[in-house]
């Protein structure tokens, strides 16, 4: 009986935890009208997201990679407004 608990914990902890990876951040939509629109970029997946709250406002940081291969550096100081995009080069370590 306690291996079952056990059993049940584990799983429900596993759940948890993978519900948390997949929930997706409340500017990320933004992010993917803004590329798609600007950039004709279907976004793929981020890497190197940062967010951090300086004063009042939410200062996001992110690279966004498309489904086609390029890659933009991407940068939003306040929630309403508009990210900023730097093309990223991949062949440049930095990237």
């Amino acid at each position: 009986m306690a291996w079952r608990m056990g059993v049940v914990a584990t799983a429900i902890l596993l759940l948890g935890v993978t519900g948390a990876w997949a929930a997706q951040e409340d500017w990320e939509p933004d992010l993917k009208w803004q590329l798609d629109d600007e950039q004709n970029c279907k976004l793929s997946y981020l890497t190197n997201v940062i967010e951090r709250r300086v004063d009042d406002a939410l200062v996001v940081f992110a690279r966004a990679h498309c489904d086609d291969g390029r890659a933009f550096d991407a940068v939003r100081e306040d929630e309403f407004a508009f990210f900023t995009l730097a093309p990223c080069q991949l062949d440049i370590r930095s990237c």
